[in-house]
């Protein structure tokens, strides 16, 4: 069976949780339109974040927020 727990939009995020941690992802997505998806993984994204601490603050947040619409 299928849960629908939310919808992104143009800007949107996911999968914040295995971008910091490296694990598998917690949830499927599925377009319901033609879209562009771009994959980051931890080893991409760990050199900018030890440079912008900030950033990595707002995707903890981030993902804190995802995870607790998970847990719903």
């Amino acid at each position: 069976s299928v849960s629908i727990v939310g919808r992104i939009s143009v800007g949107d995020y996911i999968g914040e949780i295995g971008m910091l941690t490296g694990v598998p992802h917690a949830a499927s997505v599925a377009a319901l339109t033609v879209s562009t998806i771009f994959e980051l993984r931890k080893d991409d994204v760990a050199p900018l974040l030890a440079e912008q601490p900030e950033l990595l603050r707002i995707l903890e947040v981030s993902a804190r927020r995802g995870q607790a619409i998970l847990d719903r």
